[in-house]
């Protein structure tokens, strides 16, 4: 019986551990919700923008799913900023079928790592300067 026990503890606590590994892995993205959020922000920001030279219809685009790629930390004071590559599924106005489309979001993470920013870049030429953060919703 004792023989038993010292091989099966063995292989329970590498399980163990490797399932700690991978739930920490998985978490280095943002919740796909605060993806979703962050890009409706990003593209209701753009949509602002542009409504002084066309006129636009009210929700223009409406993101159906994100699939995040790649996250990369860049270096700020805080280190709590990142950039986020993917591909987003997209419906328009007109258009029967989804367009699948590839984004790139920066975001700053809250200081207790509760909350999310989207962060724009504020840029004098090739260089940036400064940052622009919105507070996207917290989601549970």
């Amino acid at each position: 019986m004792r023989c038993v026990s010292q091989k099966i503890l063995p292989l329970i606590l590498a399980s163990l551990i490797s399932l700690t590994i991978f739930g920490c892995a998985s978490s280095r993205f943002p919740p796909n919700s605060v993806l979703k959020d962050a890009l409706e922000l990003q593209i209701d920001l753009t949509e602002r923008s542009l409504e002084n030279v066309v006129d636009l219809d009210e929700g223009f685009v409406r993101i159906v799913s994100v699939k995040p790629s790649s996250v990369e930390y860049l270096p700020n004071q805080e280190g709590r900023l990142l950039s986020v590559k993917g591909r987003c599924d997209c419906e328009f106005p007109g258009l029967k079928d989804q367009v699948d489309t590839p984004f790139q979001l920066f975001l700053e993470q809250g200081d207790k790592r509760e909350s999310w920013r989207l962060a724009k870049p504020i840029a004098t030429g090739s260089l940036i300067k400064d940052w622009s953060t919105y507070p996207l919703p917290i989601t549970p």
